[in-house]
């Protein structure tokens, strides 16, 4: 979180997050306080549907996802 919060410059900055999951390693919350959009992508749908749906509605308008995107190349 630290090395992501450094990266914030201004509040127009956006942030993709790749591989985000469950996003238990991250505080969206946080993250969607300071950025003016927080972009979600992963390969598990539910798990960023999960990650989503925990959140305050105000927070959830800030946060945009994109599953079902392999981002490792493992996948063919």
């Amino acid at each position: 979180m630290s090395h992501i919060l450094a990266a914030w410059k201004s509040p127009q900055d956006s942030l993709c997050v790749l591989g985000a999951g469950n996003a238990n390693d991250i505080d969206l919350s946080q993250l969607a306080g300071r950025f003016s959009r927080v972009t979600l992508v992963d390969l598990d749908e539910r798990a960023l549907s999960r990650a989503a749906g925990n959140l305050e509605p105000a927070v959830r308008t800030k946060i945009k996802i994109f599953a079902g995107h392999d981002v490792s190349g493992i996948l063919p």
